[in-house]
């Protein structure tokens, strides 16, 4: 079964009412310029019975769309995470060997661990 996440469903709503608008003026433009045999009441229904294919065709749409496009975000979002988390054990595996150099060859060794701000808080 088809489903929203909580957080999307203003989206989903925006989505879905936008195409279904569009899908209901390009029907209704269609029946009233090419299908003039029909009368004032045969042209509502005609539109309406047009409608059902569209509705369920966008239902579809809109959820592979919205779905869709926050899986991949979170995809995008996990991977760029995981490079940043990278990016920080690597610079904490440099600090640690220059700490353990220093420490072996016996001079001091000052240097903020990745992270820390390096200027002396104000005020100090």
């Amino acid at each position: 079964m088809m489903s929203i996440g909580s957080t999307r469903e203003g989206r989903y709503l925006l989505l879905f009412s936008a195409q279904v608008l569009i899908c209901l003026g390009l029907l209704t433009w269609h029946e009233v310029s090419y299908q003039t045999g029909d009368g004032s009441l045969a042209t509502p229904i005609a539109i309406g019975q047009g409608m059902a294919p569209f509705v369920v065709v966008v239902t579809a749409a809109t959820v592979v769309i919205v779905e869709g496009s926050a899986m991949l975000a979170e995809r995008y979002l996990k991977r760029r995470y995981e490079a940043g988390r990278a990016d920080e054990a690597e610079l904490w595996r440099a600090w640690n060997a220059r700490r353990i150099q220093a420490e072996q060859e016996g001079r001091p060794f000052d240097e903020p661990p990745p992270g820390e701000d390096s200027a002396p808080p104000k005020g100090a």
